[in-house]
This record gives structure tokens, sequence and C-alpha cells, in this order.
């Protein structure tokens, strides 16, 4: 049995491996307790579901084989393995459904506000298309759109638009700024 089975190749070349390592094909490393085990563990992640809200909401049945043909029509095999919680049980859920009234398109949470422009009532990007993404304006009340094309928040001059990594922290240069040069403002 090998002492070293640390990294895997599986597509066959040395560049998978680290440094000065070459891949070797029929390895033992592929029977060792360790690999077997997770073999398992990441069987019991593999599941179907017609999109990634369809997964969380109902866990629809498990795809340990992780091909999209063991789900049937219309669903795709998840790997959940990066998941912080995952299925374990046909049928039952591990998030709350979504009101699918709540799920709005837009290239950005402003746009999504400012135009409602399109419904993507199964939670996915691929319904959106030319809109850009899917957006949960779940908690959100009362700024939820109600109607395609009718936006719910006034538009924002796009020249009074700035990035900072949090509001607060553009917010922080503003009053920064303030305080240096408008001499009516204490700091």
């Amino acid at each position: 049995m090998p002492s070293q089975c640390s990294q895997e190749c599986p597509n066959g070349t040395d560049e998978e491996c680290p440094s000065g390592e070459t891949c070797w094909a029929d390895s033992p490393c592929a029977y060792t307790d360790a690999k077997i085990q997770a073999d398992e563990e990441l069987k019991s992640k593999l599941w179907c579901a017609k999109s990634y809200k369809h997964l969380v909401e109902h866990c629809p049945m498990p795809c340990e084989g992780g091909t999209d043909d063991e789900c049937g029509p219309d669903m795709t095999c998840f790997n959940m393995s990066e998941e912080e919680v995952v299925c374990t049980e046909p049928g039952v859920g591990i998030k709350d459904p979504v009101d699918p009234d709540n799920l709005w398109c837009g290239n950005s949470w402003n746009d999504v506000l400012e135009n409602c422009g399109k419904k993507c009532p199964e939670g996915t990007d691929e319904e959106c298309g030319y809109f850009g993404t899917c957006y949960d304006l779940t908690g959100n009340e009362p700024m939820i759109c109600q109607t395609e094309g009718f936006g719910v928040k006034t538009k924002g001059d796009p020249n009074k638009r700035y990035c900072g990594n949090s509001y607060n922290h553009m917010m922080e240069f503003v009053s920064i700024y303030m305080c240096c040069f408008d001499f009516d403002v204490l700091c």
C-alpha cells in the first residue's frame, strides 16, 4: 500500500500533481480505506433537482452515480459537497420554500427594483436571459416587484452611484471628505 495518496489526478496529467510528482495510472491509492470512505461520503451529497432552488426546497432524490441520467427528464445531478447543509432524506428540503412572486430578474439589485424586468419563478438565472440574474426579494418589503416593467424604486441618478466594500465603507470616505473640506461640518 502506498505511503502517500493525497492528490488524485483524474485527467492523467503530471500538471495535476504537486511539484515534482508524477501522475501514475492504476494506482492502489484508489483502494485505500480513506479513498473508499471519501467516495461513499460524496455519493451521499449527490442529489437530483430541476434547479438549485428546487434542490434545497425539496431534495427530490439522490443520484449516487453522479450522472444526470439517474435523475430523469428535466433534472440535473447536483454535487452538494461544498454546501454547509446537504440533503439527507428524499422529499425533505433543507431550506424553506421561497415565494415565487419574490423572484425577479435583473442585472443588479438596483436594476431589479428600478425596472422589475421579468419574473424567475423557478429561481434560475437561465429564466432571466438578457435580464441577468435571478434575485430573491424576500425580506425587502415593501419594495417587492408586482408587475413586469413597473419598478418599485425610483431610478437613482447614475452620476451619484459609487462603489465601496459596503455602504458604510463608502460613507466613511464621504464623512472624511466632508470633515476635511466643508467647514460647516464638525469632525
